[in-house]
């Protein structure tokens, strides 16, 4: 039997960990930015992520893609807060 689970959210909203990628990421209002993780963590809400690319995603073309190694390619920001794992 299947019984329905309700659990509260932060902003009862699903956010993107992909923002960074994304040609609109940084105007998105569902950019799972550093600062939305603190105030979900501040709230002590859950912040609830897409397990995958969203419909909307679309993949910014800068033009270094498949350049491994591309001397002015950003690194890559790993999580710093160990505690963003829990969140998912």
């Amino acid at each position: 039997m299947w019984k329905e689970l309700n659990m509260l959210v932060y902003k009862d909203r699903t956010f993107c960990t992909l923002y960074k990628l994304c040609q609109g990421g940084q105007e998105c209002c569902r950019a799972a930015t550093p600062e939305l993780v603190k105030e979900s963590m501040e709230a002590n809400l859950p912040l609830c992520t897409y397990a995958g690319k969203p419909d909307c995603f679309k993949e910014v073309d800068d033009g270094r893609k498949g350049q491994q190694g591309h001397e002015d390619a950003e690194p890559r920001e790993e999580a710093s807060e160990p505690e963003q794992d829990k969140l998912v």
